[in-house]
């Protein structure tokens, strides 16, 4: 993935300066939902209870696309695709732990992955294992053949065009002995790596159940997947959106202390994210359907909101690069500093990914520090208007 680039933009002043605006309200959310369904569809006796309590869930979050783990009984699930509200379609990975295909003896039994997407918003949908012909020991890492799953698709943006993203689907290896720890850590680094080689410049979204956090390991010391968080400030580019959910003391599984149901997206996606829209569902699904952990899952819901747009991309906007103006640092967590010709006083507006202004102020040669509210990490733009007038992008990362 590349680097963030910083680009120059010049536009027309359409804001009120003691006002928070919003550019483009008319635009459409892209809403999307990963989620553990703990054996869904293997116990017929659970079936009704299970079926209604995920349609009931689905019916308020009224996501777009839905990347699940942990599916057993594939007729259940197109049954449930059927009867959710609106035009949805599904399609399951041919594979699973010890299952290379549907004709595989143990494939009815395998936990395997899916991804339900509104027909409306996503199209072209097409699901493969990824490294499952890898030189490396990816079957092993993988649970014994639990591969990625990685989908392609066409998701419709705000200005009715559609734009290709690829999604990887993921359900690791489990347990905390040493063992599997290795088989996480060496399974998530060739994916990495494969990614960074084969889709360098690509849109791409890695979710579902990574079974480690991202801050601490569940096998103590740092995370298995620390070299995927720490590339967030590396040439190729990631970011998680759910890592704050992890370091504020959120658990994404019922009955231990870590987030494990993470988001990863690569620079090319993170300026779609809207900044704070990842969320943790666990009160919300609790309030929704009854005895939760007991009828559906274990794991609970994390959803995240995209906006299809960029703002160099919007009317009115053209391109205009300033190399005499340097920000730094970036990314950035309280404060950013500008490098400013001499004798310079500007005017300065910051911008979340929605075009909404989020502070204002001047700056000039000597006083070029700005300390930045409390912003949920994220892209954000500074507009300078002086005797030219130059947008930058900066990333905050608390």
């Amino acid at each position: 993935m590349k680097v963030l680039h910083q680009v120059g933009v010049a536009f027309i002043l359409l804001f009120l300066v003691n006002k928070t605006t919003t550019v483009a309200a008319s635009q459409d959310s892209l809403k999307i939902v990963n989620w553990n369904l703990e054996f869904f569809g293997n116990y017929p006796s659970q079936n009704k209870k299970e079926m209604s309590g995920i349609l009931t869930i689905m019916k308020n979050l009224d996501a777009d696309i839905y990347a699940l783990v942990e599916v057993v009984n594939v007729d259940s699930l197109f049954s449930l695709t059927n009867q959710m509200n609106g035009n949805y379609q599904a399609i399951v990975s041919p594979f699973g732990s010890l299952a290379s295909s549907p004709s595989s003896k143990d494939y009815d039994a395998a936990q395997k992955l899916a991804f339900i997407y509104r027909t409306s918003k996503v199209r072209n949908v097409a699901g493969r294992p990824f490294l499952k012909n890898s030189v490396g020991n990816a079957y092993y890492n993988w649970a014994s053949g639990r591969y990625p799953y990685f989908v392609t698709a066409e998701v419709k943006d705000n200005f009715n065009n559609w734009q290709p993203i690829n999604f990887i689907v993921v359900h690791a290896k489990a347990k905390n002995d040493n063992q599997s720890c290795m088989r996480r850590y060496e399974g998530g680094l060739e994916m990495k790596d494969s990614l960074d080689k084969l889709y360098p410049n690509e849109k791409l979204m890695v979710l579902g159940d990574f079974n480690d956090d991202f801050d601490l390991s569940i096998c103590g010391g740092p995370s298995n997947y620390e070299y995927l968080v720490s590339d967030s400030f590396g040439t190729n580019y990631y970011f998680s959106p759910t890592l704050s959910l992890s370091r504020q003391g959120d658990a994404s599984i019922d009955g231990y202390p870590s987030f494990i149901d993470h988001i990863v997206l690569s620079n090319e996606m993170i300026n779609h994210y809207v900044p704070g829209s990842a969320k943790l569902l666990k009160n919300e699904v609790n309030s929704w359907v009854s005895n939760y952990n007991a009828n559906i899952s274990d794991h609970f819901p994390v959803i995240a909101t995209y906006v299809l747009s960029h703002p160099t991309s919007l009317p009115n906007f053209t391109s205009e690069p300033s190399t005499s103006i340097q920000l730094y640092p970036n990314p950035a967590s309280n404060r950013i500093q500008l490098k400013l010709p001499e004798n310079t006083l500007v005017h300065y507006e910051l911008y979340n990914t929605l075009q909404q202004r989020v502070q204002t102020g001047t700056l000039s040669t000597s006083n070029n520090s700005i300390t930045l509210p409390h912003l949920p990490d994220g892209l954000y733009f500074i507009r300078l208007v002086g005797t030219q007038t130059v947008v930058k992008e900066f990333f905050i990362h608390h």
